[in-house]
């Protein structure tokens, strides 16, 4: 049965996470919202601080008062440990720390992009309600961390197990302590979150926005992430599913920016070329080579490239429609694209599925839509159907209809600029 010190250093721990967890995402949430309807934030963008200075200070002035509070909290906690009970929990309280690092960085990574790209100014003004999704995306990624770190630390005891220094995770095929893959985990992700803060300002402040970044972030995100399979050719295949699944996200979000670069194709001006070229299509050769490296590993795991096949073109398909859509509606583009997608798995498939008499149409719905979130190993369904091929990735079910939906989808796409074309030239 614990004793009292144990209690009080429990109590405090959790007060020390939750003031940094809750407090201080509270506060960073609302930092750049009150800026803006402030009206500094226009001073701001004008006056002579750099990117990295307006991030670092945000980010680190809107904290302040919770991290001066969990300050205090620590203060108690390592006397009661250190000076009562003769131990010095220093690393559970570094990846606490690191932990509400990160949820405050992505809270205020969020924040930035719903205020700045949703805000217009000088008359544009957010609410504190629409602020309560950064600060509960961020929590959830403090707690997601901090159960992570439970995996390692044991806090009955405040310190690591001798268990752990046995205890050892496989990555790139070597084994390393499992706290240090922790520790290193989060800081690696800290550091891309924060640098995603301040890439925002600078975009916000019209700086040169060149696509190296990204493809360092995608080719080191996939590195660390890749190295946690085991399995052979496991990795590849992972890394392939979530390149292609990154740059389909980035697709939606910059299929309204092209100007710039085809304006600095007709010029001829390489450099600008390079600076404007959109982040999918950076990332496109890049797929293009994993995917065919993927195949040559096929024998080992021919359900995952059907899989992936299959994923690749109903995004091609989705990718056409997006495209469409932009183009063609352009004052409501983002609204359409929302029905669009609300329309092709959700709405469509369920009143299809009700139709043709599926058992459990929602469950088939909801094993569909989860199959685009799925790493490529365990995508396929249990007794699958070649129904849900039809809207879904779901192993080679999905070949047939996909590849004729993005066929389709390709051709309407390409009739209807043609015609758009042809009624320019026939314009006096």
């Amino acid at each position: 049965m614990p004793d009292a010190t144990q209690t009080v250093t429990e109590t405090l721990s959790s007060a020390y996470y939750f003031i940094i967890l809750l407090y201080g995402n509270f506060a960073v949430s609302h930092a750049m919202a009150s800026e803006v309807n402030g009206g500094t934030w226009d001073f701001q963008r004008v006056s002579a601080l750099s990117p990295f200075q307006l991030a670092f200070g945000k980010l680190f002035g809107a904290t302040a008062y919770s991290w001066y509070c969990a300050l205090s909290v620590a203060l108690v906690f390592f006397f009661m440990t250190v000076f009562v009970r003769g131990q010095f929990p220093v690393y559970s309280f570094l990846f606490l720390t690191i932990a509400g690092l990160l949820g405050h960085a992505s809270t205020f990574l969020v924040s930035l992009y719903m205020t700045l790209s949703h805000a217009p100014r000088p008359t544009g003004r957010r609410s504190s309600g629409d602020m309560m999704f950064p600060f509960i995306f961020g929590s959830f990624v403090s707690l997601f961390g901090g159960f992570s770190i439970m995996e390692v630390v044991r806090f009955d005891t405040y310190r690591f197990s001798e268990q752990l220094y046995q205890r050892a995770v496989q990555w790139h095929g070597t084994d390393y302590p499992a706290y240090g893959v922790v520790l290193c985990s989060l800081v690696f992700l800290l550091a891309w979150v924060w640098m995603g803060c301040y890439r925002t300002i600078r975009a916000e402040l019209m700086y040169r926005m060149r696509p190296v970044v990204w493809l360092a972030f995608i080719a080191s995100f996939l590195t660390w992430y890749g190295g946690f399979f085991e399995a052979e050719g496991e990795g590849l295949l992972v890394c392939t599913t979530l390149l292609a699944q990154m740059g389909f996200v980035a697709m939606v979000a910059e299929s309204t920016g092209y100007r710039r670069f085809v304006d600095s194709i007709r010029a001829r001006d390489l450099k600008r070329v390079f600076e404007n070229t959109p982040k999918w299509v950076m990332t496109l050769p890049l797929l293009v080579v994993l995917y065919f490296w993927t195949m040559s590993k096929s024998f080992l795991h021919p359900e995952g490239i059907a899989y992936l096949t299959a994923l690749l073109l109903f995004m091609t398909r989705d990718a056409y429609a997006v495209h469409l859509i932009r183009w063609k509606y352009k004052s409501r583009a983002v609204f359409n694209t929302v029905v669009y997608f609300i329309f092709a798995y959700i709405l469509g498939p369920l009143l299809f599925f009700i139709a043709c008499g599926t058992r459990n149409p929602l469950g088939q719905m909801a094993g569909g839509i989860f199959s685009f979130f799925s790493s490529g190993i365990s995508s396929h369904h249990s007794n699958p159907e070649w129904i849900i091929g039809v809207f879904y990735p779901c192993d080679g079910y999905s070949l047939i209809p996909a590849f004729l939906q993005a066929l389709l989808a390709g051709h309407i796409f390409l009739r209807l600029r043609q015609q758009v074309e042809n009624n320019k030239e026939l314009k006096p």
